[in-house]
């Protein structure tokens, strides 16, 4: 009885919320970030080019609901609660005059002499500033969620670079005639464009983010590019033909990516990736490739390798594509 009506007191003190422990807290970021993908250089291709083209998406749907071709309804859903809160349709956040008309993500595997090779993946996309700025970098934020047609929503996927095993990446964001850089580590983050310039010692121009109730003087340079993101990854040697195929096999469904190499010579060479299609409807693609003579499925025409018989569990949500 007493053992009983202690267990009724408990159940009556109400839920307590689960929370991360504090010492706990780096662990937990790092498995997140690097430890979840058990193929870090395919994934973190994979994640990071799904948000540039998210980025291109946006940008398109925002052009033409600015410009009354389309209404928000179109693109977005309306969806309340505090996991949605960043991801509302906002049109004070759009400057037609910044936004490209270029609609391709370039992505370069750059051979470096003397020093590990870079990875750049570059969008034309709607760039970044204030709390969407801020909150990039904070594992969970999202401002995808009520968006009908993109890749991604979990806001975990941009932090996927460190997955590989490198220490840091730079982030150039290019939004409304201000560019800012940053270096990216494990659990922190700086802005990376000095305060002063160097050659006539003014201070640079700043906005100033706020950052967990904290105000940052995040510094800037004017430029003439269009919004977007350039991410760039350092990247092992003998790991190059491990990223060049992570975009040929996963990404070949997507028209809007460009994907090059430049050797240590300066030699740029253009590397065709796209799976020519044959057909298509809602739930079978049919292509001419050699990568895959089997099945495979796509979700959101990402490619996720060949069918299993644990795939078909999921056939409801997946796109099928068969080589030729």
């Amino acid at each position: 009885m007493a053992i009983h009506n202690e267990e009724q007191q408990i159940m009556g003190s109400g839920n307590i919320s689960k929370t991360i422990d504090e010492g706990a807290y780096g662990l937990i970021t790092d498995l997140v970030q690097k430890y979840q993908y058990q193929y870090p250089e395919k994934s973190a291709v994979r994640e990071l080019v799904s948000n540039a083209l998210d980025a291109v998406t946006e940008k398109n749907n925002a052009i033409k609901i600015v410009r009354g071709e389309a209404k928000t309804s179109d693109f977005y859903v309306e969806r309340e609660g505090s996991l949605y809160k960043d991801s509302k349709w906002n049109p004070e956040y759009y400057d037609l005059n910044w936004l490209s008309d270029y609609n391709t993500v370039d992505i370069t595997y750059l051979e470096r002499e003397g020093q590990r090779d870079l990875l750049t993946i570059k969008d034309f996309g709607v760039g970044l500033m204030g709390k969407r700025l801020a909150g990039y970098f904070k594992l969970g934020f999202s401002t995808k969620r009520n968006n009908k047609n993109t890749l991604g929503k979990y806001g975990i996927g941009a932090k996927s670079a460190l997955s590989t095993g490198i220490t840091s990446y730079t982030v150039e964001n290019r939004y409304n005639g201000m560019k800012m850089l940053f270096q990216v580590f494990d659990h922190t983050y700086q802005s990376i464009i000095p305060s002063h310039n160097l050659e006539t010692g003014k201070e640079n121009p700043y906005v100033e983010i706020v950052v967990e109730g904290e105000v940052y003087k995040f510094y800037y340079e004017h430029t003439n590019e269009k919004n977007g993101l350039t991410l760039s990854i350092e990247c092992k040697k003998h790991k190059k033909q491990y990223y060049i195929d992570a975009v040929k096999n996963q990404m070949m469904y997507f028209p809007n990516i460009s994907l090059s190499v430049i050797t240590d010579k300066g030699v740029k060479e253009y590397i065709d990736h796209k799976a020519e299609i044959l057909y298509e409807d809602d739930s079978i693609i049919l292509s001419d490739n050699e990568v895959y003579k089997k099945p495979h499925m796509l979700i959101n025409k990402v490619n996720y390798g060949t069918l299993t018989a644990e795939s078909w569990r999921w056939k409801s949500v997946m796109v099928i594509s068969v080589s030729k």
